[in-house]
C-alpha cells in the first residue's frame, strides 16, 4: 500500500510539473524522519503523529516546489531534473547531519509494532 501511494505521488508530480521530481523519494524518507523525531520528542503513538507528519510534508512539498520546480517552469526539463537531484542531495545530507547514520524506528501505528508467526 505504501509503495502504491508513493508511486501515485510520483505520477501526480510528473503530470503536474511536466518533469520528473528526483527528490520525491527523499521527501518520503523525510516524512519518516519527521515521524521518528516527533515520536521521540512528544512520545505520541504513531497514529497520533500522522496529522503532524502530513502537515510537515505539505510544508516541505510546497517549499520544494517553490525552490526547485516552479522557478524553472519555463526552462527545459533538464533544468528541473538537475534542481530536483540537488534538492534530493540537500535533503539526504541534511538528514544525515541532523539524525546521524544509526537506524531509527518511528512509533508503531497500532499495537506493539511487531507480530509473531505461529
Amino acid at each position: 500500500m505504501a509503495y502504491a501511494l508513493v508511486a501515485l505521488g510520483f505520477v501526480l508530480a510528473l503530470n503536474a510539473a511536466g518533469a520528473v521530481n528526483f527528490a520525491h523519494g527523499d521527501l518520503v524518507v523525510l516524512g519518516g524522519a519527521v515521524a521518528v523525531a516527533a515520536g521521540t520528542w512528544t512520545g505520541l503513538p504513531g497514529a497520533a503523529l500522522l496529522p503532524l507528519v502530513a502537515a510537515a510534508l505539505a510544508i516541505a512539498g510546497v517549499a520544494a516546489a517553490r525552490v526547485a520546480i516552479l522557478p524553472l517552469a519555463t526552462r527545459p526539463p533538464e533544468a528541473t531534473f538537475v534542481a530536483t537531484i540537488a534538492l534530493a542531495a540537500v535533503i539526504e545530507q541534511g538528514m544525515t547531519v541532523e539524525m546521524g547514520t544509526a537506524p531509527r524506528t518511528a512509533p508503531a501505528l497500532a499495537g506493539s509494532g511487531s507480530f509473531a508467526l505461529a
